[in-house]
């Protein structure tokens, strides 16, 4: 199953919410969080934010507040977002990341994903509530989670992560 299809499986579940709100929610649900590693880099009026994720790790983004500057410098994912759709992202690549993305990626390969963006904080744990945001759980998905909802009415996720 491709991250279009989880896409489609989301829309079609829970049409007023938006497909990655529900597809994070299931993640959260279904598996133990992994360990990602963040390194904060900073320079005048710039912060750079550099994960490394593990291949085989499906991730969601958070909400950018502002425009950045996205670079893979290592490996490649599977990518998903509204403005571009769908995509296979290789390094080395660079490009424009618009205000208000948010993206899905299943992470083909070992990777490291840097976002540059203006600001003026330096304390890393305040950069992230400066720059992004954390969007609510969706609705349907808090019915399920309130027991309104039969869980076989959200879509599964693909049978190779559930192993």
């Amino acid at each position: 199953m491709s991250v279009p299809d989880l896409i489609d499986q989301a829309l079609a579940v829970c049409p007023d919410d938006h497909p990655l709100d529900v597809i994070q929610e299931m993640m959260i649900e279904k598996f133990p969080p992994i360990e990602l590693e963040v390194f904060h880099h900073f320079a005048e009026g710039v912060y750079v934010r550099e994960l490394r994720v593990p291949a085989g790790a499906l991730v969601t983004s958070r909400i950018h507040k502002h425009s950045c500057v996205s670079i893979v410098s290592k490996g490649k994912a599977h990518v998903w977002t509204e403005e571009e759709g769908d995509r296979v992202v290789s390094a080395p690549a660079c490009w424009h990341t618009v205000a208000g993305s948010r993206r899905i990626g299943y992470v083909l390969e070992d990777l490291i994903w840097l976002t540059a963006h203006a600001c003026e904080e330096t304390d890393p744990d305040k950069v992230l509530e400066v720059l992004t945001f954390e969007p609510p759980a969706p609705a349907r998905f808090q019915e399920w989670l309130e027991g309104g909802v039969p869980r076989s009415a959200l879509p599964p996720l693909p049978k190779e992560l559930l192993e």
